[in-house]
């Protein structure tokens, strides 16, 4: 009986042959396609968003992308008249018909595919651009707060500017309990803009928008710009923490600082930091340059030392120091000198 090339290739598969020997008289073709070669399969991730100017706003990706003109869209009113690549190539340029307001959140939303065809859907928050941000940095902190002295924080502006969208973090962008947004405000260098975080609720608390004496409130003060964080779980932590203020929710950091009443030893948990939470706030901080550690790096020992800290005693900037970056421009001041809304204390608690 003659043999099917199936059944020749069966015979010589049982015989050890090759395969290719069993069917190189026949003229079969092949009986299997070629093998599956997979490609790129994954989507293009967003990786950061922001704006460039007043009505320009852009979109950065993990790799190269492109999308059509109608493929980003406002969200709630806003108008897209342009979309393009940018010179990167990963990142996209949207282009508003009118500029939002300084500080005003909306939302772009939108498709992007990446040169493989691979799709990922997006909707993004933003915030208006703001040409002139104030120049601010954290000065005093009321982080040990009472029922007379509740938790603040105050800023020193070193430069005039608007407030609008400036962002200060409980932590940092990305990983926080805490973030609250300025509202539109000018400054100017010299003035000093105090967020309370535990306000009592009172019609009193105001956001001061207009002068520096419309808000009343606990540690309100005419010598301050005031505004009250209301979402509820505000604070700071006692001792042991890392704030940072950006230039918008979705900007750059431009101030940070660094406290502890730890002590680190070698080989211990989380840096000395206490929590894998701090220790990963302190890391990040440390690598975008917002505080310096020196060679020896993030440890407990080169915060600012918070261990005497109480309502009355809080830890402030030096006046007139340089902004550092470290532990040497701060000290817990003396007993009886917490000043926030106004000028430090010139004089550090001695234990």
């Amino acid at each position: 009986m003659r043999k099917t090339p199936r059944a020749s290739l069966a015979v010589a598969l049982s015989l050890g042959l090759p395969a290719a020997a069993a069917l190189s008289c026949s003229c079969a073709p092949e009986l299997l396609p070629a093998p599956f070669k997979p490609g790129d399969l994954s989507p293009p991730a967003v990786v950061d968003w922001g704006s460039q100017a007043p009505e320009e706003y852009v979109i950065r990706f993990d790799e190269a992308v492109r999308a059509a003109p109608g493929d980003v869209y406002g969200v709630d009113g806003v108008e897209v008249r342009e979309l393009r690549a940018a010179e990167d190539g990963r990142s996209l340029v949207v282009r508003l018909g009118e500029a939002p307001a300084p500080g005003e959140r909306f939302s772009l939303a939108g498709l992007a595919c990446d040169l493989a065809g691979n799709a990922v859907g997006f909707t993004l928050p933003f915030w208006g651009h703001n040409t002139e941000p104030a120049a601010l940095l954290l000065n005093e902190l009321q982080s040990v707060g009472s029922s007379t002295r509740p938790d603040a924080v105050e800023f020193y502006a070193v430069g005039a500017g608007d407030l609008a969208g400036l962002s200060f973090y409980v932590g940092l962008r990305g990983d926080y309990e805490l973030r609250y947004v300025f509202p539109p405000r000018r400054v100017e260098a010299g003035d000093y803009v105090v967020l309370h975080l535990r306000p009592q609720g009172l019609e009193e608390e105001r956001d001061e928008l207009t002068a520096k004496d419309e808000s009343g409130g606990l540690w309100a003060l005419p010598t301050a710009w005031d505004f009250w964080y209301r979402e509820g779980g505000g604070g700071l932590p006692d001792k042991n923490g890392a704030l940072s203020l950006y230039s918008s929710p979705v900007g750059s950091v431009m101030d940070a600082v660094l406290y502890s009443d730890k002590e680190s030893s070698p080989g211990q948990k989380y840096s000395g930091f206490g929590t894998s939470a701090l220790e990963a706030r302190v890391k990040a901080l440390s690598a975008l340059g917002a505080w310096d550690f020196g060679p020896q790096g993030p440890r407990p020992e080169g915060c600012v030392p918070s261990a005497g800290a109480t309502s009355t005693r809080t830890p402030g900037r030096a006046p007139g120091s340089a902004d550092t970056n470290g532990p040497a421009d701060w000290y817990v001041c003396t007993g009886g000198g917490a000043s926030i809304g106004s000028e430090n204390s010139p004089t550090p608690y001695a234990p």
